[in-house]
Order: C-alpha cells, then sequence, then structure tokens
C-alpha cells in the first residue's frame, strides 16, 4: 500500500510538472475561446465557405529587417479547399498597468493584457478588426465596433496615429494607443510579406 501511494505521489508531480510546462510555453491568444471567436468572424465574413486557419511562419531576419524585435501574436493563412482568402492575425496587446491606469509605471507595476484579432483579405486590406478577450479593469471602451472600423475604412498601407487618424478615447488611452501601435506593426508585416 505504501509502496503504490509513492507511485501514486510521484505520477502526480510528474503531471502537475507537465501541465504547468504546457501552460507556462502555451501563447494565451490562441485559446480555445479566442479561436472560437475568429472562426465565428471569418464565416460571417466569408460565407459559404469551408475554411481552414493555416499557421504560418515568419522568418526572423523579415522580422528584424522590417525593424520588427517583438511580436505578440500569431499569423494564419485562411484558405478554403481552391485558394488562399486572406490572412489573419491574433495577438496581444497591453491594457492598463495593473492596479489602474493611474498607478505609476515601474518594473514591478507589469500591463493588463488583451487579445484582438486582425483580418485582411487576399489584396491585403484589413478588413475587420475585433477585441476577442478584453478583461482589464478600464479602457473597455475599445472593444466597440464603431471605434474598431476606424481601421478597416483606411487602407492599410498608411500608418495610423492615434488622436489624429484615428479618435482618442477617454478613459482607455493605454489600449487604444496600444491596439494602434500593434496594428501599424502588423500592416507593415503584411505589406512587406
Amino acid at each position: 500500500m505504501v509502496l503504490r501511494n509513492k507511485y501514486l505521489a510521484s505520477f502526480t508531480v510528474l503531471l502537475v510538472g507537465l501541465i504547468s510546462l504546457h501552460c507556462a510555453n502555451s501563447e494565451s491568444w490562441l485559446s480555445d475561446k479566442n479561436l472560437k471567436k475568429a472562426n465565428r468572424t471569418v464565416s460571417k465574413i466569408w460565407k459559404n465557405d469551408q475554411l481552414q486557419f493555416q499557421p504560418m511562419q515568419l522568418n526572423s531576419n523579415f522580422l528584424e529587417d522590417l525593424e520588427v524585435y517583438e511580436l505578440n501574436g500569431s499569423f494564419f493563412s485562411l484558405e478554403n479547399s481552391e485558394q488562399q482568402l486572406g490572412t489573419i492575425y491574433i495577438g496581444t496587446a497591453n491594457g492598463c498597468h495593473v492596479g489602474g491606469c493611474e498607478s505609476p509605471n515601474n518594473a514591478s507595476n507589469g500591463f493588463e493584457n488583451f487579445d484582438f484579432m486582425l483580418v485582411y483579405n487576399e489584396s491585403q486590406e484589413l478588413i475587420n478588426v475585433q477585441v476577442l478577450r478584453y478583461d482589464c479593469e478600464y479602457g473597455y471602451e475599445i472593444c466597440g465596433k464603431r471605434w474598431l472600423r476606424q481601421f478597416s475604412s483606411k487602407q492599410s498601407s498608411e500608418n495610423y496615429n492615434y488622436g489624429q487618424d484615428i479618435q482618442a478615447l477617454s478613459g482607455a488611452t493605454i489600449s487604444a494607443k496600444s491596439i494602434t501601435h500593434e496594428i501599424n506593426t502588423i500592416n507593415k508585416i503584411i505589406r512587406s510579406y
């Protein structure tokens, strides 16, 4: 009985270790919930198509040439049985600081994060922006479809300027600037790919 409990305890420790390792290396923006929302959105855009998300690998030299040193998301080729329909980017961006937007920015005070999706058609035009998960304490105003539509109503060849091209949001400054920066970065990659 003692030997059996010893093996059971060893197995439990091993299992907990493997689960912890998997969770530490997994990308939060690729959660099942986010992928289901992404699938629902693209199914509305491309009706009557059997859609597949194919992961895309970008060469690190390609990204360095564009001066993109950190990418907080994943690219997917969106395809049906006949052709590539577009490109999807699912990633994460910074919201307010943990503890609120007014708390001082220091090394011990990290950012809250939110997940978003960008949908590009075959002509590399940004046609949809959607916030997939927003758990931040402040700044939820950026989830509004009307505010997000600003990005897809302009050419993706443009660099968006927050407060000029993109309407400023009171109470969501950090989140709005963050998603604007992320979209500018992804647009640069899409244009050069």
